[in-house]
């Protein structure tokens, strides 16, 4: 507690650890849903894209059907680190069907798939994967809305989700009082899920907004 102790003092310091659990809570779920929504999008996409609807398993096989042009695309380069992260799960899960799959990959799979540069990830798939955000701005001069963005963004969600899932504080800059940190993750967060073609406004009416409302009440603590 003595973090929060040193932000607002010892009286109110239990109630700013409170609402740091409310504001975590709030966030890691609109985190879990958009986790699961890039995901499905990113495999419809490669579904599409590949036109194979169990190319997680052939990603890693080697090429030996031509009607697969993508057969094999993460065997080599830096691509290799996701061909890894499917062996292992089929290594701990046996044989599962493709969408049993999908859902056993984590976070930074689906981040990595944006990964640039000869033999990464988004090389692999063929350069299609901007259309799982059809709504993105366009780059101009002084801004590229591109893969390296895309990728960028994600990384920041991912490191955002693995303070939540570590009991980290986020409602601190420093040793001080500030929702700022929690309030930029919430920008991209909704961002992104427009870029995606998801409407934000039925999402939030389903499963609540709350989190600028906990920030509002944090600030002036």
């Amino acid at each position: 507690m003595q973090r929060y102790k040193h932000a607002v003092g010892e009286e109110s310091a239990p109630d700013l650890y409170r609402l740091n659990l409310l504001l975590s809570r709030e966030l890691f779920s609109l985190v879990s849903v958009f986790e699961i929504a890039l995901r499905n999008k990113i495999d419809r996409c490669l579904v599409v894209g590949m036109s194979d609807s169990n190319w997680l398993y052939n990603s890693i096989q080697p090429k030996t059907d031509p009607s697969l042009p993508y057969q094999g695309c993460f065997l080599q380069g830096k691509a290799g680190d996701s061909a890894k992260l499917i062996r292992d799960v089929l290594a701990s899960k046996g044989n599962i069907p493709h969408d049993k799959l999908v859902a056993e990959l984590g976070f930074g799979f689906w981040r990595y798939l944006f990964a640039g540069g000869k033999g990464g990830q988004f090389e692999a798939t063929g350069k299609v994967l901007l259309k799982v955000f059809p709504n993105k701005p366009k780059s101009t001069p002084s801004r590229a809305y591109n893969q390296k963005w895309i990728f960028d963004e994600l990384s920041k969600i991912n490191r955002f989700r693995n303070r939540l899932a570590h009991h980290e504080p986020i409602c601190f800059k420093g040793n001080a009082k500030s929702t700022e940190y929690a309030r930029e993750i919430y920008r991209s967060l909704v961002g992104l899920l427009d870029y995606m073609n998801i409407d934000t406004a039925a999402l939030f009416e389903q499963f609540g907004d709350n989190v600028v409302a906990i920030c509002d009440h944090i600030d002036p603590f």
